[in-house]
């Protein structure tokens, strides 16, 4: 597709700082329903970068990969992002590390799926994007590590797959 000045996607950044957005914003309450009880603790530190002076809880949201298909007709870009929300959490007894890892997952998901269309597309294009269509696609998680001060060390990561029109 040729280079067109009317076409100005903004790809996939718009869409990290939205799932971070909101993930800040109804991280207290999706909690609390996954515990059943009190809200998790809130993360210490969250960005669109892996580092190495992660304070804990930790929240990442990484771009992975990006599809792009161009449409000569209309001069639009079909968009297709992966994205992985990272969550890792450090404590002494890896049973209740584990625990605790997985109603995290369980808060961050339920966001994921009941953000709203603008909840996920605000930012994108001012020339016009389509309603994104998003879907949480897999939960992994890592063994647990122990470090030098005998804290455990626990991650998972959300794959979270989002696709776009922007014109």
């Amino acid at each position: 597709m040729p280079f067109a000045a009317s076409v100005t996607p903004q790809f996939i950044e718009p869409i990290l700082d939205n799932l971070l957005s909101v993930i800040a914003r109804d991280f207290a309450l999706a909690s609390a329903a996954a515990t059943g009880a009190a809200a998790l603790t809130p993360f210490a530190q969250s960005g669109k970068s892996r580092r190495v002076d992660i304070r804990y809880p930790f929240l990442g949201v990484y771009a992975v990969r990006t599809g792009l298909a161009g449409r000569e007709e209309d001069q639009a870009a079909d968009e297709r992002h992966e994205i992985k929300i990272e969550l890792a959490l450090i404590g002494t007894d890896s049973e209740i590390l584990t625990a605790q890892l997985l109603q995290y997952v369980r808060a961050v998901d339920w966001i994921v799926r009941h953000a709203s269309d603008a909840d996920i597309s605000a930012g994108l294009s001012a020339n016009g994007a389509t309603d994104p269509i998003w879907s949480v696609q897999a939960h992994d998680y890592t063994l647990i590590q122990q470090n030098a001060n005998q804290q455990y060390l626990q991650q998972a990561q959300i794959t979270v797959v989002v696709e776009v029109t922007e014109q």
